[in-house]
């Protein structure tokens, strides 16, 4: 996401934005790590109207 950010909008603002993609790395990689069952409700509690 650096490389990408640095192409984009250039090293000094991709170096401003550094932390953010850092954390928004780690919340990808927790999100593809998360295991759903069939029937597995993602959102919401169990019984809840949607």
């Amino acid at each position: 996401m650096l490389r990408t950010a640095e192409e984009r909008y250039g090293q000094e603002e991709a170096e401003r934005l550094k932390p953010f993609l850092g954390r928004l790395s780690e919340a990808i990689r927790k999100v593809q790590a998360f295991e759903l069952e069939p029937g597995d409700e993602p959102s919401g509690d169990p019984g809840e109207d949607l």
